[in-house]
């Protein structure tokens, strides 16, 4: 079964927010005449950001955007080293919205940082916070401080990172504003593993640490086929869990040529997670999948109206479908599988990021991880679909250790359901320059596998 999308020039909607962000994002040097305004404004001293490298985009049409970015800024002394700092931005649609944000966090205390805690740029009509004042994370302080999080290595009792320098030099990969930053320890002792510190809000972290244990109980029992990152150490005042890396390659980085043993291995992997007895008390369900997938709709369609004939018809097959594909038997998942939350180490299979463990029909999980290979290798590669060994391979390794083998039907129509959201994830939110037609292939290709199946044959030929 051989499919190709027929993509047409297609128009994204006027947008005040997309207008001001856009062109930031194909060019973020563009930024730095903004900040030195900004910081000139904040200490005198004209042209302190040399470089701009943008981290993360979260544009959501017509309602607010984010930027988190790292900027590079002038050394104080002639000879001295450049230092960097960790922007926020938020974009809104006026500038009103932007300044009155701005007066009510200036009534907070600030945290010492390298720029202004918070400024507005007009043009953009955005507030920017220098990191750590972001909402609602401003204990993240306490580990961009070294003193601080020697202290808590220190009472940790993690001797080797605590005697190890590069606990100084703490780098922050991803900051989600409001809800979790992830930053990363690289030890300079190479046989001290690396370790990666989550950074939650309030409300998060005590969820986050019981799912954790939950999970790594599980594991020490030996049940599951693949390996967790070890919890190093848990945090209460810092709201932080430290895990240390799993080694390998991420499976996202293998799918443009898929190993048949790594696809069997991993199957076979989610195969044990579905199997065991891991505990969650929350429930995903198709219904609640299929609720995600309609605001995730509406939300494309603001952005580009024109495929809203399209998102429409994916929605009504998949609801007309709904009731044959509810009767499953929950099994503990992953919840918030793809790509690159596996990694592959020979012979070995690493799955990171439980926050979100439920228990829920287990092809969801499968279904996730099968639309981003397809969305990656098919709508922003723009392939030609054909069953290339991927789903075969992954479903062999599933079904092998087990009675309960995949069912076709139900995964195909989370399959479906999945190729939007991940539309939404990874070109809506993020705006690389082919997103409106990365939407179109995934749409189409959504609407492909509703009317003819996922691209997989049984060793029957069926």
């Amino acid at each position: 079964m051989s499919f190709s999308p027929v993509c047409r020039p297609i128009q994204a909607a006027e947008d005040p927010i997309r207008t001001a962000l856009q062109p930031l994002v194909d060019d973020p040097q563009k930024l730095i005449s903004h900040f030195n305004l900004a910081w000139m404004a904040w200490n005198g001293r004209a042209e302190q950001v040399l470089n701009v490298e943008i981290l993360r985009v979260h544009y959501k049409p017509f309602s607010r955007a984010r930027m988190v970015m790292s900027v590079e800024l002038r050394p104080l002394e002639q000879a001295g080293i450049a230092q960097k700092a960790l922007l926020y931005l938020q974009f809104y649609p006026d500038l009103d919205t932007a300044q009155q944000r701005q007066v009510s966090y200036r009534q907070k205390v600030a945290l010492p940082s390298l720029g202004p805690p918070s400024f507005v740029l007009n043009e953009q009509s955005a507030i920017g916070y220098t990191l750590p004042n972001g909402p609602r994370l401003r204990r993240l302080a306490m580990l961009t401080s070294p003193a601080s999080f020697l202290s808590f290595l220190v009472k940790k009792e993690l001797t080797a990172y605590a005697q190890d320098d590069g606990y100084k030099n703490l780098e922050i990969l991803r900051y989600v504003p409001r809800k979790r930053a992830l930053l990363y320890l690289r030890p300079k002792d190479p046989q001290l593993r690396p370790a990666y510190l989550k950074h939650f809000s309030p409300d998060d972290y005590p969820i986050a640490r019981t799912l954790h244990k939950k999970i790594e109980r599980i594991s020490e029992k030996g049940k599951f086929r693949f390996n967790l990152p070890r919890v190093l150490a848990q945090g209460g005042l810092r709201r932080i869990i430290m895990l240390e890396e799993l080694p390998g390659t991420r499976f996202t980085n293998l799918f443009q040529n898929p190993p048949a043993a790594a696809c069997w291995q991993v199957g076979d992997a989610l195969s044990s997670l579905h199997h065991s007895k891991a505990k969650s008390k929350v429930v995903w369900t198709p219904l609640k999948e299929w609720t995600w997938l309609s605001y995730a709709c509406e939300e494309m369609a603001l952005a580009v109206p024109e495929l809203k004939p399209r998102f429409s018809r994916i929605r009504h097959l998949l609801a007309s479908q709904l009731v044959e594909v509810e009767n499953y038997k929950r099994r503990p998942i992953h919840a918030n599988l793809f790509g690159d939350q596996i990694l592959i180490d020979n012979k070995d299979v690493g799955i990171v990021d439980w926050d979100d463990l439920s228990k829920g029909d287990p092809c969801f999980d499968l279904g996730r991880l099968i639309a981003h290979y397809l969305y990656v290798v098919h709508c922003v590669n723009d392939r030609p679909l054909q069953d290339d060994g991927f789903i075969r391979n992954l479903l062999d390794g599933y079904n092998a250790n087990t009675k309960r083998k995949a069912d076709i039907k139900r995964l195909t129509w989370h399959v479906a359901c999945a190729l939007p959201m991940r539309a939404k994830i990874s070109a809506l939110r993020m705006l690389p320059p082919d997103w409106v037609g990365q939407i179109d292939r995934a749409c189409q290709l959504a609407e492909h596998v509703l009317d003819h199946g996922i691209p997989y044959r049984n060793d029957d030929g069926s």
